[in-house]
């Protein structure tokens, strides 16, 4: 009888202890007419949920509603969306690296949107724009991670 104890208790441990190690993101791969292959994986602990379609994706809150959009850009689409923020007086550049740029877009009617666009290689780039409020935004952002396989 106490082996019998003994096992059912291990088991109990194991099965708890496993459970704390569980691993919380979603992922989806794509293949992006630049020829590069780009995993796309979002931490979901905080309840976010990663969606695709058409070769797009997005990052919607635990409610549902998108927080950020993305689509694939070219290294050219990236120089160009770099260029045209830097000219655009309803843009405002929050932060800019080599590979990266985020800024805030007014819209005429006051709609302020928040952009990013990141190289993940040499040839591929993401355009992510989000109407969310700009820290949960930021937030979802932060969760996600891109692998060039």
């Amino acid at each position: 009888m106490k082996k019998k104890a003994a096992v059912i208790l291990g088991l109990v441990l194991a099965m708890s202890m496993s459970a704390c190690t569980k691993t919380s993101s979603k992922s989806y791969s794509f293949d992006v007419s630049t020829g590069d292959k780009v995993e796309v994986k979002l931490d979901t602990s905080n309840g976010y949920d990663l969606t695709q379609e058409d070769g797009r994706f997005t990052v919607k809150s635990e409610e549902g509603e998108d927080l950020l959009q993305a689509s694939w850009a070219t290294a050219e689409d990236f120089d160009s969306y770099v260029e045209k923020v830097k000219n655009d007086q309803n843009a405002e550049i929050n932060s800019e690296e080599d590979d990266y740029i985020y800024w805030d877009y007014t819209e005429k009617d006051g709609t302020v949107e928040h952009d990013r666009a990141i190289m993940v290689s040499d040839k591929t780039g993401i355009l992510i724009g989000s109407l969310a409020d700009k820290d949960e935004g930021t937030k979802a952002y932060e969760a996600l991670t891109f692998t060039v396989k």
